[in-house]
């Protein structure tokens, strides 16, 4: 008997492959996906989308075919998108209120989501539910519920005392990052909780998009290919500050003030600031109350998480226990200019 679990145990930790790829419902296919959790009135508050994002990634990598995952635009029908044959397959909230006639719907995943397909689906729909079965019960999957399920919001923990080992569901690519600016990795960190509160779909007013709030001449600028896709948003984000610091080296007398300078062009653009440097940095609203909040948020992160190593000696005011200020409902800044 305990030879036999032994044998079991190994193999229920394996891919998923072995047994959902012999349905073939998504085999050698190009699949055309979309996460619409914000098209249905409020935007979701937790970091839903941003999981089911790295869920079809996994799924589309066990079962052997590429996934086009995108976020619909605020015009857009997802529904009937997925009823003409427009998308393949629909990441939905799980809610009563919706019309999925001639639809498929997958079992709930984890943030009360479900995944969709055509009625015609089938064999695809069956291929899901038995690679969810397996994956969401994973050591794997629970590792994956656990980056993104948590709270993450600094002000918030620092108000009730909580510390917590991870900064954000992203650190291994903040820490990566942040060595070629030459910063904690917390600040990185900071700078992107002010920006999207580390969602991948946050859109601002003037078109940013994702976790570092890319506008899409900056991002194709730095080889953004996927904007959703947090790695690459992140490293576009730090190639860009980067180049900020380099751009100001030579007219900021300390370090302290290169950093604070670094901050407010990425949020008001380069060009901007060099046209009215003191003034950004003194009394202009949009450098320096950007600087504050990014510094305030920072602040608490050495707090709530101390691992890290502080390159950057600024002084910062105590931080409010409340939020950064929203300027829509799916986006907090309109950084990354």
């Amino acid at each position: 008997m305990i030879l036999a679990l032994l044998l079991i145990i190994p193999a229920a930790e394996r891919s998923v492959s072995h047994m959902v790829v012999e349905m073939k419902g998504f085999e050698g296919s190009e699949v055309r996906a979309s996460i619409a959790l914000d098209s249905f009135g409020k935007a979701t508050k937790n970091l839903s989308t941003g999981y089911n994002y790295e869920l079809l990634r996994l799924f589309a990598k066990d079962i052997g075919f590429t996934v086009d995952v995108s976020v619909p635009d605020r015009d857009d029908s997802p529904l009937d998108s997925l009823r003409n044959g427009a998308l393949d397959l629909l990441v939905l909230p799980l809610s009563d209120s919706l019309d999925t006639s001639g639809l498929l719907l997958s079992s709930p995943v984890e943030g009360n989501t479900v995944w969709a397909v055509r009625e015609e689906g089938h064999r695809r729909m069956r291929e899901i539910n038995s690679w969810l079965g397996l994956h969401l019960t994973s050591r794997e999957g629970k590792e994956l519920k656990n980056r993104f399920f948590r709270m993450y919001n600094p002000r918030n923990l620092v108000s009730i005392g909580r510390s917590s080992s991870t900064a954000s569901p992203y650190d291994r690519t903040f820490k990566e990052c942040a060595s070629t600016l030459g910063w904690d990795w917390r600040l990185l960190a900071a700078v992107a909780w002010h920006e999207s509160q580390y969602r991948i779909q946050a859109r601002s007013p003037r078109g940013a998009r994702g976790i570092m709030q890319m506008i899409p001449k900056t991002a194709e600028r730095f080889g953004v290919k996927d904007v959703l896709d947090p790695q690459e948003n992140i490293k576009a984000g730090t190639a860009y500050l980067a180049s900020l610091q380099r751009m100001f080296e030579g007219i900021a007398p300390d370090r302290d003030s290169l950093m604070k300078l670094t901050l407010a062009a990425y949020n008001v653009g380069e060009g901007k600031l060099l046209s009215r440097l003191e003034d950004s940095l003194q009394t202009g609203p949009s450098g320096k109350a950007y600087v504050d909040s990014v510094l305030a948020c920072y602040a608490c992160l050495k707090i709530v998480c101390p691992q890290g190593y502080e390159t950057v000696a600024a002084t910062v005011n105590e931080p409010s226990a409340q939020d950064p200020p929203v300027t829509q409902t799916d986006t907090v800044s309109t950084g990354g200019a």
